[in-house]
């Protein structure tokens, strides 16, 4: 037999070939369908799988997306947030001859007070006061702490008295029995009252003290008013408050309680004396001050111990008696020499001016305060019985009004019918007849200024517009109003014609340019290259006008 030849079966399978590319991903993209079917959305398992993936690549997108956008709105909100108002809606002029106004924002400052633009000589006296717990940059002074009056809008100068400043004060707390009260050396809270809240039938103080005060016979120190049952100590006499309210407590005083300053026969109180604001007539009560009574946010101590508003200082009028209050400030000159030559009128406004502007009749409340009339520019009024002497302009004269006290300004004026047009001896403007020798001569009789147009030339001691042919008056020059319509009139000022001549004017820090001082912001600084200094000068001064910058 032979040899069982045995066969093995043997199952073969194909084989698999490798995927491509595209069925990878349609793979990849199948797996992912069934993921999120099975995972959150069984809907999914009949969209295509393309759909999904396409879907989800433009979710990532739109994140990507949004990362920068993100970042650019919180650069921009941020910046917003401490960018300044825009003002350039306020300004309101037309620059023709003048400057495009110069914006400087709010935080370009840095933080820059109006005391950083005093004189180094005036004093803000930061440390002295008593600055309001609710608003910590209100400071008032120290002599309103504790006197019976709220001065803080939320009342704080009144809280937590140690010691009262007004004429009656009791225990803000009632103590409980002596057995129970352990011995202190801290002093009581105490509630601070006027006489007019004594005796009101209202309780002020929790004992009622305020109340109890009401007696039929005061003792031998103390004192009643008429019509007042409260007995007040005798130092409520003579301190300035009126506690009566007949005032009786106040007149005929000889002699001022501590603290109260004596004018004649009155007495100021303690929060009026040094407060900036003159109660006496010799303003006496604001001189040999010191920073703890003039203290306060909106005060100014000057070296001579004057005691002036903050509002005061720099605001080109002379209130120290040395007028260092006007000296280093924006807009002024740095020449010693310039204030010891300058000479001053006191006018019946109260107001200083420069003599060269106060005896020219530009101001009328100067007219006689004036030693000299300038000779050409005005018409002097004679004193003669009740008359008194006068400087008007001489526009006046002539013009049918009598400005002088015995009408010798319409004295021997020629009738306009009389008058000598036709021989060119005479001229006539505003209903009055003048000599042909007035035209061109460098001073206004006419009131719509006509004798000084179409001018040929002009007189020594005048200022001519080359552009208009107009004459103008010597006092115009560098007085900050542009006569002239190129502005030559204002052009290359120096400190002496600008500052030295008028009194209301802001000399621009590098340009040589003046500018009146109610002008000069509008509300950027319209000097010409305006310098920090005088852009930081107008944006402080609207922050204060507008109330948003404390002293």
């Amino acid at each position: 037999m032979s040899q069982h030849t045995r066969t093995d079966r043997q199952v073969n399978f194909a084989q698999e070939e490798p995927m491509t590319v595209g069925e990878k991903v349609s793979h990849r993209m199948d797996q992912f369908r069934e993921m999120v079917s099975s995972g959150c959305c069984s809907c999914a398992s009949r969209c295509p799988s393309v759909a999904i993936v396409l879907v989800l690549a433009l979710v990532l997108l739109g994140i990507l997306a949004a990362i920068p956008l993100t970042l650019m709105l919180t650069s921009s909100a941020q910046k917003m947030s401490t960018d300044s108002s825009d003002l350039s809606s306020h300004s309101i002029r037309n620059p023709k001859f003048w400057p495009k106004t110069d914006k400087i924002h709010f935080d370009d400052l840095g933080g820059i007070p109006m005391t950083s633009l005093f004189p180094p000589n005036v004093s803000t006296c930061s440390g002295f006061g008593f600055a309001c717990t609710g608003a910590v940059h209100m400071v008032i002074s120290s002599s309103k702490r504790c006197d019976g009056f709220k001065d803080c809008q939320d009342g704080s100068d009144e809280e937590n008295c140690k010691e009262c400043q007004s004429v009656f004060s009791c225990r803000s707390h009632v103590e409980e029995d002596s057995k129970k009260k352990r011995k202190t050396k801290v002093q009581p809270t105490l509630i601070c009252l006027t006489s007019e809240r004594l005796c009101n039938g209202v309780q002020d103080c929790p004992d009622n003290s305020d109340e109890s005060v009401c007696k039929s016979a005061c003792s031998k120190d103390e004192f009643k008013c008429s019509g007042n049952n409260a007995c007040l100590p005798l130092n409520a006499k003579c301190n300035g408050v009126t506690d009566c309210a007949d005032g009786s407590d106040e007149k005929n005083c000889d002699k001022c309680q501590p603290g109260a300053h004596k004018c004649g026969k009155q007495c100021v109180k303690a929060s009026q004396v040094c407060d900036g604001v003159a109660q006496c007539a010799d303003k006496s009560d604001e001189e040999q001050c010191d920073c703890k009574t003039c203290s306060g946010s909106d005060k100014a101590l000057c070296d001579d111990g004057t005691c002036l508003m903050r509002s005061q200082v720099c605001d080109g009028k002379k209130d120290c008696s040395n007028g260092m209050d006007e000296e280093n400030c924006p807009g002024t000159c740095m020449i010693e020499s310039l204030s010891k030559k300058t000479k001053l009128v006191k006018c019946a406004d109260g107001n200083s001016y420069t003599e060269v502007e106060a005896c020219s009749g530009v101001i009328e409340s100067c007219e006689q305060n004036c030693p000299t009339c300038h000779p050409k520019l005005t018409f002097t009024c004679p004193a003669s019985g009740a008359a008194q002497k006068k400087c008007i302009r001489r526009s006046k004269v002539c013009d049918g009004v009598f400005d002088c006290d015995d009408g010798a300004d319409e004295k021997d004026c020629t009738p306009v019918k009389e008058c000598g047009i036709e021989n060119s001896s005479q001229f006539t403007c505003d209903r009055k007849c003048l000599a042909a020798s007035r035209r061109c001569d460098g001073v206004w009789d006419c009131e719509d200024k006509s004798d000084e147009k179409n001018c040929q030339q002009c007189p020594a001691g005048s200022v001519k517009c080359a552009v208009d042919n107009k004459c103008l008056p010597a006092f115009t020059r560098c007085n900050g109003v542009a006569e002239c319509s190129d502005g030559s009139d204002e052009q290359k000022c120096s400190c002496e014609e600008c500052l030295g001549t008028h009194s209301n004017t802001y000399m621009c820090n590098e340009s040589n340019r003046c500018l009146k001082r109610d002008e000069v912001c509008s509300p950027y600084s319209m000097c010409p290259n305006a310098t920090y200094t005088d852009k930081a000068f107008c944006a402080a001064l609207v922050l204060k006008n507008s109330g948003r910058f404390p002293y």
